[in-house]
This record gives C-alpha cells, structure tokens and sequence, in this order.
C-alpha cells in the first residue's frame, strides 16, 4: 500500500514537470519493471548504490524511506558545488542525524553529516490521512551561496564511502570471475 502512494506522488510529479523518470529497486519485480514502463519510466538495469551524479544538470531525486546509506552515496557522487543540482526528496538528513549516535553516522552517513549546515531542508507536512506513507520526509536542497562558503579542502575529502552490512541497505552484487 505505502509503495503504491508514493509510486501514485511519483507520477503526479512526472505530470507536473513534465521530465523524464528513471527508476531503480534492487527488489523490483518483473511486474514492477513492465509496469514503470507502461508509464514511460526508464528502469536503471545496474543497482548502483546511489551513487547517481547529476552531470552539470538540475536533477530531483525521489527516495522515500529509502536507507541513509543511499542519500550519503548520492551526496558523496556529488561533492562539490554541484551539489546545486541536486534537489533530494528522501527521509529527513536532520532527524537522521538527531536519532543516530556520531559513530554511526561517521560510518553510514558521513557526508550526510557533514553537509548538514550547508544545505535547507524543508519538512514535507504529511496531511495525508495515512501517516506512515509520506512520514519524516523532507526536501533537501543545496544553495550555492551556502556552498560556496566551505574552503575547497572540505571538498577534496572525498574517499568513497564503504559501509559495514547493513539489511535495509543493499549492495551492489558482484560478477562470478
């Protein structure tokens, strides 16, 4: 039920900026993927973590109750002031960062962490009669006045981030040699 609202906000999205949606759940089905087709959504074959770079253009990412480890992916793709470009619609960075311990954080969502007080974020109100579909989601953007008041050497500490198992996060299955 909660995926077929968010599908359903998804789509009245799509109508009203008329753009293209490219989709990806490492646990679709082959009824899900037809199905996003029908609709005329472009299905990411390859689960990349996340780690979705916007290529120099606005781009509105969609990731409800998604884990945290996505989003800190998504950040880290991209760091810098291209980060502009990103307009994120996932679970809250700030309840992420107020109801986790710093040693979490530093290991699941670093750049979550560290791109906190250079970033707005903006509380969806959730006045849809059922609470858990739409719960603790936020919009998060990145202005590039507050961007651009972080020295370049924050930017340049970019290791790729590598995460401890986690079972609502799901990673990347590598090919048989």
């Amino acid at each position: 039920m909660i995926s077929r609202y968010q599908f359903a906000l998804l789509l009245c999205l799509q109508e009203l900026f008329n753009c293209p949606v490219h989709a990806y759940d490492p646990a679709f089905t082959e009824n899900e993927t037809s199905l996003l087709e029908e609709f005329k959504f472009s299905n990411i074959d390859e689960n990349n973590e996340g780690k979705y770079s916007t290529d120099a253009k606005t781009t509105f990412f969609y990731l409800p109750h998604c884990p945290k480890q996505l989003s800190n992916n998504l950040l880290w793709a991209n760091w810098g002031l291209s980060l502009n470009n990103c307009i994120i619609v996932a679970n809250s960075f700030n309840k992420i960062l107020e109801t986790h311990m710093k040693r979490v954080l530093m290991e699941s969502a670093n750049y979550v962490m560290k791109i906190s007080p250079y970033m707005v974020e903006l509380a969806i109100i959730n006045s849809f009669k059922y609470y858990d579909m739409f719960n603790d989601t936020s919009l998060h953007i990145f202005p590039i006045d507050k961007l651009q008041l972080v020295s370049s050497e924050f930017w340049s500490d970019k290791e790729e981030p590598k995460y401890i198992s986690d079972v609502e996060y799901i990673v990347k299955k590598m090919q048989e040699l």
